[in-house]
């Protein structure tokens, strides 16, 4: 077993100052230059996973400030600053191993969501906000499919922070399907999609030009399968409907999360 120690950047569109750090399930975090910085220590088995298993934690972190936050955090770099081998056979005696890495994920924000502000929290608001995101860990630890969920999270943040427009209602529309089959609507149902959008509060039909409706189903299959004008006028409907798609697409995420049961969370810790 290894213990791995790695500080690591995100990047969000709008600037946050915390008054203090504070930790999150092992997981340092404090914000630089108005950005949620960290470290993390965690255990490893397989030292050819170290990267993978650091990315994979800090970028749950992402995940839950983005479901709390409502906008894209996504992993701008870490660093493996390094590991220790830990033999319990040897009755605690450590091992250093000689470990570093880098990583830097070129993360573009489409501009207009760059929020020329900053989002301060004090002592007083950093407690609400570690339990917020304790709650979210929490109730996606118990949920069925959780994991599922935080994939439909990746896609909603990659639609989030898109410039073009059409691909974020695809990359919307990926999170609506991973939801849906979370849900078990795509294994029940033939039309799946529109009942899915019916009992989670999606529009589902899109009305255009004089007495002219679609679905969002169509959408997509126009604008993945279909030359011409109908895959024209889905690249014109999704530049229209990707925002308010999305709105509702994070709004079902959180509604799924909840309808896990609520847990009690230990009061948040302070780090010096």
């Amino acid at each position: 077993m290894y213990r791995v120690q790695a500080e690591f950047c995100l990047q969000s569109p709008s600037k946050y100052h915390f008054e203090v750090p504070v930790e999150l399930d092992g997981v340092r975090l404090e914000t630089r230059d108005g950005k949620v910085c960290g470290e993390v220590t965690m255990s490893v088995a397989d030292p050819a996973r170290i990267e993978q298993e650091v990315y994979r934690e800090v970028d749950r972190v992402a995940l839950l400030l983005t479901l709390q936050s409502g906008e894209g955090f996504a992993v701008e770099d870490f660093r493996v600053r390094g590991a220790v081998r830990v033999s319990s056979e040897e009755r605690g005696a450590t091992t250093e191993v000689r470990l570093e890495a880098e990583a830097h994920v070129v993360l573009k924000v489409r501009e207009e969501v760059l929020i020329e502000r900053t989002a301060r929290y004090t002592k007083e608001r950093l407690e609400m906000l570690v339990a917020e995101l304790r709650e979210l860990s929490s109730r996606l630890s118990k949920l069925g499919g959780g994991e599922d969920v935080l994939r439909a999270v990746r896609w909603w943040r990659k639609g989030y922070l898109e410039e073009d427009r059409v691909d974020r209602f695809l990359h919307y529309y990926i999170a609506f399907e991973i939801l849906a089959s979370v849900r078990g609507y795509k294994s029940r149902h033939k039309d799946w999609a529109k009942r899915f959008s019916e009992d989670y509060s999606i529009t589902y039909s899109i009305t255009y030009g004089p007495g002219s409706k679609t679905t969002v189903r169509n959408i997509r299959n126009w604008l993945v399968h279909e030359p011409g004008p109908e895959k024209d006028r889905a690249e014109e409907l999704a530049r229209q409907y990707a925002d308010l798609f999305g709105t509702e697409i994070l709004r079902a995420i959180k509604r799924i999360i909840d309808e896990a049961a609520p847990t009690q969370s230990p009061p948040p810790v302070y780090v010096q």
